[in-house]
């Protein structure tokens, strides 16, 4: 966790620095004697082509900044597992954004013919991370009533968690008593075990949380464990008589 956070916050330095530096060669170059000596030869507003250049360095950054985002979050915040997408989502569409009225001079100049279309391009590509972030915000609702509720899921979040039977690990219904595989009695659902980390629930065999990945604290008494044939040592179905591997009696002694 501490090289995480140390990772992030180099990630979030270097983008940073790099978009600084970026935006004073950008204010340099506008002001470059030189520059300005050039252009009434070319024929070509040369500034705002090298203004544009500079500034696809920092859209690439601030896209780059949150893929990043996406990879460390995920592993930082534990109780929000889509912070790093939504962060990836937001910084692509601030990259859109600057990338709009960044190109728009240029654009337009080298094609002033199709200057309808500039605006419905990037409509679209502001639309589509657009409409992912809200789709992600939406099935991040109970993480984020979570973030606000002291850390633990809401009751339905449990009550959507598949209960498996212990013996034959078989998904079983909310309100079964019974396996409907194996037979075996089911744990009742207030019995049902919680991350010490995070409140999220836990499946009855479960050694690691799914949603941080904490380890579950353990019960006082093993598990309950399938039979096995004493022969071959093949799991065999509570009540079974014969071992469906090698056809040993269950029960018998191991054949020599």
């Amino acid at each position: 966790m501490v090289s995480t956070r140390r990772e992030f916050v180099t990630a979030t330095i270097r983008s940073a620095v790099v978009i600084v530096m970026l935006l004073i060669v950008r204010v340099v170059i506008a002001r470059l004697p030189m520059l300005q000596e050039i252009m009434p030869m070319v024929n070509f507003d040369l500034a705002s082509l090298l203004d544009t250049l500079v500034m696809t360095g920092v859209i690439a950054t601030i896209a780059a900044f949150g893929f990043s985002l996406d990879r460390h979050l995920s592993r930082l915040v534990t109780g929000f597992p889509r912070a790093g997408q939504l962060a990836k989502l937001l910084a692509v569409i601030i990259a859109v954004a600057v990338a709009y009225f960044s190109y728009r001079y240029v654009v337009l100049s080298l094609i002033p013919d199709l200057d309808w279309l500039y605006p419905i391009v990037f409509l679209v590509l502001f639309a589509i991370p657009m409409t992912l972030l809200c789709v992600a915000i939406y099935a991040s609702i109970d993480d984020l009533t979570a973030l606000f509720t002291g850390g633990r899921r809401p009751r339905a979040a449990q009550a959507a968690l598949p209960r498996r039977c212990p013996a034959c690990g078989t998904d079983t219904g909310e309100a079964d008593l019974f396996c409907s595989s194996c037979g075996t009695k089911l744990p009742a659902r207030e019995e049902r075990r919680t991350c010490p980390a995070c409140g999220a629930p836990l499946l009855e065999d479960a050694i690691f949380c799914a949603s941080c990945g904490a380890k579950a604290e353990t019960k006082g008494s093993e598990p309950l464990q399938p039979p096995r044939c004493p022969g071959c040592g093949a799991e065999a179905a509570p009540g079974a008589k014969f071992c469906r591997a090698c056809g040993q009696a269950l029960g018998a002694p191991a054949s020599g």
